[in-house]
């Protein structure tokens, strides 16, 4: 198991750097950087808000998440980011999450910086329907152990039963700072209309959220969720 070592909290209105097509603009307005040492390699997790900051709609289009060492020199990068939902209205937040690894080394201080790009491009369509979605937060004592959880509780407000969809949540501090994201993507059991089903996140074993419970503990301010599917014209 990973153990966290240190921990990197960055405005992302400082490094954030956002480019889009169009009117809409894409941007990170917070972000969450968390570095773990691994039996071979160090981990780097990175988690961040995302708000289209311009009048249009906007599609994320890619990302960049780059790690440095103190002297400048790019350790490692990846553009394999999640960001959900893809398609933002004016106005709207978002949430990516990312990983990447150094290898050859478990030495967390070798990341001594990073960088986060973000780019969307406009869009004519916004197939992002919203399901309401409530989230609370439960610790699960058994015989043996305590479980932490969020339950996401969804509703399908359409008219048709609702079987691709994705909810995600979004942990926050008193202070307002984004802590950790996750998401899951359901299509194996759908929610009839006028239904409700509750989707469960679990906490332990994870590692990000290893480091915040040895740290700081489960004293999470703020619960966020949202639930969304794609409907197409």
């Amino acid at each position: 198991m990973k153990k966290f070592l240190t921990v990197m909290l960055t405005l992302a209105l400082l490094l954030g750097v956002s480019t889009a097509l169009a009117a809409g603009k894409l941007q990170t307005s917070q972000e969450a950087v968390y570095v773990a040492e691994g039996y071979s390699n160090v981990y780097v997790y990175v988690y961040a808000e995302v708000t289209n900051a311009g009048d249009k709609n906007v599609q994320y289009s890619d990302g960049l998440f780059e790690v440095y060492d103190a002297d400048g020199n790019v350790l490692e990068s990846t553009t394999y980011l999640s960001c959900y939902p893809e398609y933002l209205a004016p106005g709207e937040v978002g949430y990516l999450y990312g990983y990447l690894s150094i290898k050859d080394t478990t030495d967390t201080s070798v990341a001594a910086d990073y960088m986060l790009n973000v780019t969307g491009k406009g869009s004519n369509e916004n197939p992002t329907h919203y399901l309401p979605a409530e989230a609370v937060y439960e610790k699960v004592e058994t015989s043996y152990s305590s479980y932490d959880y969020v339950y996401s509780t969804v509703t399908n407000d359409l008219d048709s039963t609702v079987r691709e969809y994705r909810t995600v949540i979004a942990l926050y501090d008193a202070e307002g700072n984004l802590k950790f994201v996750d998401a899951h993507g359901e299509g194996t059991v759908g929610i009839p209309a006028g239904n409700k089903a509750e989707v469960s996140f679990s906490l332990s074993y994870n590692d990000a959220m290893e480091y915040l419970v040895e740290n700081e503990g489960y004293n999470f301010a703020d619960v966020r969720t949202l639930a969304y599917t794609e409907i197409e014209e």
